[in-house]
C-alpha cells in the first residue's frame, strides 16, 4: 500500500488473543463481535500461555504486549480475578497485563465480588479503567443493547474510583446522540478521571458494523460540536480538521498519488504473527479486536502444542485485508476510490484504515468487481 519498507531488520513479534469468555453486551460500535459463550476453564488458560511462552522462547520471538490479552469480556468468567492473575504470571514480556482495564462497565455493577476483582487489578498494576460510552441514558442503552446498561455504568465508574482507580474510556458519536452531545462533554467532565477518545465507530466487514453505518454521523453533523469536542480531547486529531475524515477527503487522497503513498491504509506489521485460541481451543490466524479470523492450524487441546504454534508460525503474519478478503490480490486503494468511493461523502471515519476496508467490503459486494472472492468461513465453536 505504498508504505512498506525495505531492509527490515525488526524481530518477529506474536500477538497471542486469548477467547477466555464472551460479553454481556453487544456494543453497536464493537469490531470484535463479542457475544455471550461459555468460559474457558482455568486449566486451559493455562496451558495455551504456558505453551505460548515456551514457543516464544524457543523460537526467540518477542511477545507483543499490545496487541495480546484475554478476550472478550473477562468479567464474565466466573474467575475473572483468577484468570487475570493468571495471565499476569505467564505472561512473557512480564507487563501489566490489564493496564487500562476495559470493560463496558454493566458487570462490576452487578457482580458481588466486585470490589474483590477491582482490588486484585490494583495489585496486578492496573491504574486505569476503560469504559465505552454511547449516549446518556437509554441512548447508551439501546446502542449496547441491554437495559439500564447506562445506570449499571454510571455505578461502575463509582465502584472503580471508591478503589482508587482512575476512569477514561471512549465515547463514539453518532447520529443517535449527537443531540445528547453537550450533556456527553459535561458527563465526562465530571465522571471520568483519566484521558477520554472521543470518536466515531471505526469500520471492517463485520455484520456488527455494517449495521451501525445507518448510525454514522457525517462532517454537517458533527462540525458545529469540532471546537469543543477537541477542547475536552485527549487525542485531538480528529477535531483539529474534521473534513479530513471524511469519505470526500479519503478520495481525493487515494486519488493523488503522492498523497496516498503518505497515508497509512493498513495498520499491518510485516514482523507480527496475530494469533487467536477460540474458547474451543482451535488455534487461528486472525485479529480478535477486529474480528477477523482466518486459517485454523489445530487445536490446542489434542496433539503437540508447541507444533500447532510453529505451523502458524510458518503462515507468517498476514494482513488484514486478506483475512476478510482471502484468494485473490486485492485492487489498489486508487482503484477503490475511482471505483466504489464517493466523492462527494460526508460521513467521517476516523482512520483512512476504516476507510479503505469500507471500498473493500462494497467492492466485494458489487457483481462487477471481477475479482470478487468469498469471505473466508469460520466455523463458530460458540
Amino acid at each position: 500500500m505504498g508504505n512498506e519498507k525495505s531492509g527490515n531488520t525488526n524481530p518477529r513479534t506474536l500477538a497471542l488473543v486469548i477467547e477466555v469468555s464472551g460479553c454481556a453486551c453487544t456494543c453497536s460500535h464493537c469490531g470484535a463481535q463479542g457475544h455471550p459463550y461459555p468460559a474457558m476453564p482455568l486449566k486451559d488458560i493455562e496451558r495455551v500461555l504456558k505453551a505460548a511462552g515456551r514457543f516464544c522462547k524457543a523460537e526467540g520471538i518477542v511477545f507483543d504486549r499490545d496487541f495480546s490479552g484475554a478476550y472478550h469480556e473477562i468479567l464474565t468468567h466466573p474467575d475473572a480475578l483468577k484468570v487475570m492473575q493468571l495471565f499476569n504470571e505467564y505472561n512473557p514480556a512480564h507487563i501489566r497485563t490489564f493496564e487500562p482495564f476495559t470493560t463496558p462497565g454493566p458487570l462490576l455493577a452487578l457482580r458481588p465480588d466486585w470490589e474483590e476483582i477491582l482490588k486484585g487489578a490494583k495489585e496486578l498494576g492496573t491504574e486505569v479503567m476503560w469504559f465505552a460510552l454511547h449516549g446518556i441514558g437509554e441512548v447508551h442503552d439501546r446502542l449496547v443493547k441491554q437495559k439500564d446498561a447506562f445506570a449499571k455504568l454510571v455505578i461502575a465508574i463509582g465502584r472503580a474510583k471508591s478503589v482508587g482507580l482512575y476512569c477514561g474510556g471512549n465515547v463514539f458519536f453518532s447520529t443517535e446522540n449527537l443531540h445528547q452531545i453537550p450533556q456527553i462533554l459535561e458527563f465526562c467532565r465530571s465522571k471520568f478521571t483519566a484521558p477520554v477518545s472521543y470518536e466515531v465507530a471505526t469500520y471492517v466487514p463485520t455484520p456488527r458494523l455494517r449495521a451501525y453505518e445507518k448510525y454514522r454521523p457525517t462532517l454537517a453533523q458533527l462540525a458545529p460540536y469540532a471546537e469543543r469536542i477537541e477542547e475536552a480531547a485527549t487525542w485531538k486529531r480528529m477535531w483539529v480538521d474534521l473534513e479530513k475524515c471524511s469519505e470526500a477527503s479519503y478520495v481525493r487522497q487515494a486519488l493523488n498519488p503522492e498523497q496516498a503513498e503518505k497515508v497509512e491504509w493498513t495498520l499491518n506489521n510485516p514482523n507480527r504473527i496475530s494469533l487467536v485460541c477460540r474458547n474451543n481451543l482451535d488455534l487461528h490466524t486472525g485479529v480478535a479486536s477486529e474480528g477477523a479470523y482466518g486459517p485454523c492450524h489445530g487445536n490446542l487441546g489434542s496433539g503437540n502444542m508447541q507444533e500447532t504454534f510453529r505451523k502458524a508460525a510458518r503462515l507468517g503474519p498476514v494482513p488484514l485485508e486478506q483475512l476478510y478478503f482471502p484468494g485473490e490480490q486485492l485492487p489498489p486503494v486508487s482503484e477503490l476510490a475511482a471505483k466504489w468511493g464517493d466523492p462527494q461523502g460526508q460521513k467521517i471515519y476516523r482512520h483512512p484504515v476504516a476507510m479503505f476496508l469500507r471500498w473493500l467490503d462494497v467492492a466485494l459486494a458489487t457483481p462487477a468487481w471481477c475479482g470478487r472472492v468469498a469471505l473466508i468461513q469460520v466455523s463458530n465453536p460458540l
